[in-house]
């Protein structure tokens, strides 16, 4: 089964990116629940209050992650989608339902 996930306040976190002219990559770091039960990485989220301190060229990587924290992954909640969601193709609500 796909997994959807859903943040609980109004003011969504950002994902933290690194990009350069070539591309982009997401950053990664370990997950914690609900996460943590269906994949072994997690998107680094980053809570919408700190954006620009988090953007500072000042922080170092790792204060970089530190400041994001695993309090806004906690706030996730997620719930089992049908397996159709994983195909690029599949498109419509019914990516988002949960099934059984």
């Amino acid at each position: 089964m796909a997994s959807e996930y859903q943040h609980t306040r109004s003011a969504l976190p950002e994902s933290a990116a690194v990009a350069q002219e070539a591309g982009f990559a997401i950053l990664t770091r370990s997950p914690v629940d609900p996460v943590a039960r269906v994949h072994d990485r997690s998107p680094v989220l980053v809570p919408a209050d700190q954006v620009l301190q988090w953007l500072d060229p000042a922080l170092a990587g790792r204060e970089a992650v530190a400041l994001a924290g695993t309090s806004t992954a906690a706030k996730l909640h997620g719930w089992r989608v049908s397996d159709a969601a994983k195909r690029v193709a599949y498109e419509g609500a019914g990516c988002i339902q949960a099934v059984a």
